[in-house]
This record gives structure tokens, sequence and C-alpha cells, in this order.
């Protein structure tokens, strides 16, 4: 997640205040004991630390969690140990979830993992209205500076500026009978052979909550609930055309 969504999901999960330091030179070639002493310490004063099993912190990731609980006993400083989290024989971690949204496209799994719909934000953007020609219009995000789900077909839901129910999209408490139904497609439209193909971000609405029409530079929410299939490029239009509905019908069962 970009920052200023962290900040948002936190404030979802109840955090009314977090500090977020300034990654430079310094703090990364800090060592444990030095940010133990400044940060927690004399900044902080903490009284109460959490951290899971594996944490490690400081240069060279000299710092652990058995440090921390050691030194917190002599400063008086409760200090919580969680285990990591198990399921299907892996812990729960970043870099699984990743693999899983990134590689494989296995959104379902992933959500498991995180807990939530796995979500892109961006910008609408206006695209080469291909989807219009055919008779599937859609909603173009710009390409976020984030993990983007591997190519293909999946269904989910949006969330649009002033158009959805909402003023906000939620990140992680999401009722999704205030947002709209959508196929997506992630890829480079590969049926249209263009001459410099270029990665696309589209959401086809289901439900007619937010009204077709043209909506350019507003800030647009894709939740990934499942991917139908992969990246295709078919023989010509029609084909194209009745798999979309084929998409359509089977996001429709699942959504």
């Amino acid at each position: 997640m970009p920052k200023e969504r962290k900040t948002q999901a936190l404030k979802e999960l109840g955090v009314t205040h977090h500090y977020v330091l300034h990654f430079n030179d310094e703090l990364n070639h800090m060592g444990h004991e030095k940010f133990y002493k400044e940060f927690l310490i004399h900044l902080l004063h903490v009284q109460a630390i959490t951290v899971g099993e594996d944490f490690h912190f400081g240069f060279k990731r000299k710092g652990n969690a058995v440090w921390l609980k050691e030194h917190g006993l002599r400063d008086n400083i409760q200090v919580d140990i969680i285990p990591s989290l198990i399921t299907d024989g892996e812990p729960v971690s970043s870099t699984r979830i990743r693999k899983l949204i990134h590689e494989t496209g296995d959104i379902e799994s992933a959500n498991k993992l995180l807990g939530h719909p796995y979500s892109l934000k961006g910008k609408t953007i206006r695209g080469e209205q291909m989807g219009r020609k055919i008779g599937f219009p859609t909603l173009n995000l710009e390409v976020p500076d984030h993990l983007i789900p591997s190519d293909g077909v999946y269904c989910g839901y949006v969330w649009l500026e002033g158009l959805s129910q909402t003023h906000e999209a939620p990140i992680v408490h999401i009722d999704k009978k205030l947002l709209s139904r959508a196929v997506f497609s992630i890829g480079t439209r590969p049926t249209f052979k263009t001459q410099t193909p270029t990665l696309n971000i589209e959401a086809h609405l289901l439900d007619t909550t937010i009204k077709e029409g043209p909506h350019y530079d507003l800030n647009a929410v894709f939740y990934f609930e499942k991917k139908l299939r992969g990246m295709i490029a078919f023989r010509n239009v029609d084909e194209l055309v009745s798999q979309i509905k084929e998409d359509i019908g089977l996001a429709q069962k699942f959504l």
C-alpha cells in the first residue's frame, strides 16, 4: 500500500496515532541499540511493544524480538511477541501475498491472507474507447505505483469519487452493497495488436450504481475478488465479445 492508504487502513482498524519515520541514510545505518534508546525510550517513552516473532530492526537486522524482550524486562517495558500465523503449512507474510497477487493472480488466496479484498487506487483516465465501440464501456485507471495483479480478467467491485454511495473508499471494512460490481481487465489488449502495447487496467460496471458517462480525473478504487481467466489473444472481435459475455455471466454468479 502507498503511505496514505496505510494511514487510512490503520484508522479503520482503530489506531488513533502513528509515526512514520523518514528512511534516510542515517536511519538506514543506525544500530538497533541506538534506535531503541533514541526513538523508543527517549522520543516515544514506550510502555509496551508488540512485534512478530520474526521481527528484526537496526543496521544489518541485528536487533530482534528476543533482544527487545530482554531489554524490556530491564527497562520495565512490556514486550509481547506474537507467533507467526500459519495457514496451509506456511506463515502468512507480505512476500507470500505479493507472489499470489503479482505472479499467479490468485486473488482469492491473497484476500484470505489479507483479511480484506486487495484493491488498487488511482485516477480515472481517458482510454482508447475500444470497450465502448464493442458494447462494453469501461472505466480506465491510471497505472498506480504499487503492486499490480498479474494480467488477466477478474471480478470485483468499484468505488468512484462523487458517484458511489460513500464519501470515502474503504480499505478494510467494506460494505459491498454500496459499491458497483465489475469485471476487470488487466493487460495489453492482445486481441487489438497495437504497435506499442501498454498496460491497461479497466473496469466494466455490471450495476447502475454508477451511471455511465465520461468519468475522467476522478479518484477510483478497484477491489479484486476472483480471477476469472488469463489474458487471451482472440482471432477476431466477435470471439472477444462472446468471451466477455461469458466473463460477465461468471462474474454475476460469484459476486
